[in-house]
């Protein structure tokens, strides 16, 4: 899912980094300064919510998208904490992403 959504955020245009370990995000955020982050509520290592909450922390000014199948089973009180961050329903069509991330969707010839 991970390189599916970044090829696609490439062909709009964006600068992406890929992050699968999610233990390995603080050493990105010092090189990389993201307009947005997007991450999946569930990982193996970490939830959405801890990321969001580190991206909150290292990278205040970036948009935080988190990607849920089961938006209904957030925690509310660890999701104020990382708030503002963008809600998208899994799974998502591309025009619902882009207008969620702020970009205008380009599509392909």
């Amino acid at each position: 899912m991970a390189h599916a959504l970044a090829r696609w955020l490439k062909r709009q245009g964006a600068a992406v980094r890929v992050v699968l370990d999610p233990l390995t995000l603080e050493v990105v955020l010092a090189e990389f300064e993201p307009t947005h982050v997007v991450s999946d509520l569930i990982m193996p290592a970490r939830d959405g919510l801890e990321v969001m909450s580190l991206v909150k922390r290292l990278a205040p000014l970036a948009v935080r998208s988190l990607l849920s199948g089961s938006l209904d089973s957030l925690d509310a009180e660890r999701l104020r904490e990382v708030m503002p961050c963008r809600l998208v329903a899994k799974p998502w069509s591309d025009v619902s992403l882009a207008f969620e991330l702020g970009l205008e969707e380009k599509r392909s010839p």
